[in-house]
């Protein structure tokens, strides 16, 4: 039987997270119960189902890295508190991933989008008159499907990039400090800037200008027709996520899986925490974070899923 002294101080050091998590799952509840309670049954088996999913994927990770924790020093309890606290962690970070998406899906419900004509003009504003993009258009056409096929890569790695640091924190990092201070900078960034700002800050982003906002469009259409071109010979994931997340905007189910929030960028504010976090680790592992963040920032602008000031504002 697990010592029930381990059970509390587990929970006692994780405290701020359980909290975070707590947060994240409230919110979503009430933003739920609020637009239809009547859909609170359909919305708990959607919830239910999605956090299983991932926390099943989670703990494979957990019983592989322990796999071999027979044969060495961590025995006892020492094992089953270090097992007891990364349990935890995965189940409180699938329950704020989850919540994320499922919010996410709401944000235009709560808040419709009012921000992008403001965004359109900061766009041209803070890159002295031009729009980011223009820079990409005077490439011959070769030239630019390489550029747009080498940060599609770079966006579409995210996920994976992402998550395998934050495995690699997890299991490999021994400084307990550290090692919370990133699991709960984590949590917050699905929750703050994924949520909270994103409300706050609600806008469909170029690649849906045409579509709900026609009237700012003009600047970008060029741009999207250009990777549209790419995409009908090389098929690009940006193209099928940006479809996907019309999809799931425009279908019938509340709270289905995701939606359309470009401001502020979680890609690139998770790109930071990776900056802030490997600074103090390895000059190496910092070298490759700050690339991969400064990628990420030029991904998120081919994209056309965000305004490059989404991004900017995600440093802060």
């Amino acid at each position: 039987m697990v010592n029930v002294t381990i059970i509390k101080t587990v929970l006692k050091e994780n405290a701020s997270l359980l909290i975070v998590t707590a947060l994240s799952l409230l919110n979503m509840l009430v933003a739920q119960i609020l637009i239809d309670a009547t859909s609170f049954s359909l919305f708990k088996v959607l919830f239910l189902g999605e956090m299983a999913f991932v926390f099943a994927i989670s703990l494979v990770f957990v019983l592989i890295a322990y796999s071999k924790s027979t044969s060495c020093a961590l025995k006892g309890h020492q094992l089953v508190y270090n097992l007891l606290r990364h349990i935890l962690y995965f189940i409180c970070l699938t329950t704020v991933i989850s919540c994320f998406c499922l919010f996410k899906d709401l944000i235009s419900i709560f808040h419709p989008w009012s921000w992008d004509a403001v965004f359109v003009q900061l766009d041209r504003l803070v890159h002295f008159g031009y729009y980011p993009h223009e820079m990409l258009g005077i490439l011959p056409d070769d030239m630019f499907a390489g550029v747009i096929i080498m940060f599609d890569w770079v966006y579409s790695s995210w996920f994976i990039i992402m998550y395998g640091y934050f495995f690699l924190v997890i299991l490999i990092d021994k400084d307990r400090v550290s090692q919370q201070r990133f699991i709960i900078s984590f949590a917050l960034v699905w929750v703050v800037i994924g949520g909270y700002a994103a409300l706050l800050l609600s806008s469909v982003g170029p690649a849906y200008l045409h579509i709900y906002f026609p009237e700012l469009s003009s600047g970008y259409d060029n741009f999207i027709k250009r990777i549209e071109a790419v995409n009908a010979i090389h098929p690009l994931e940006i193209i099928y996520f940006r479809d996907l997340l019309l999809s799931f905007e425009n279908d019938d189910i509340l709270a289905s899986f995701s939606g359309i929030a470009a401001m502020p960028s979680v890609h690139v504010a998770m790109a930071v925490l990776l900056v802030f976090h490997s600074y103090a680790k390895n000059i190496h592992l910092f070298t490759w974070c700050v690339l991969f963040m400064m990628l990420t920032q030029g991904a998120i602008i081919v994209s056309t899923l965000h305004y490059a000031i989404d991004g900017y504002v995600s440093f802060f």
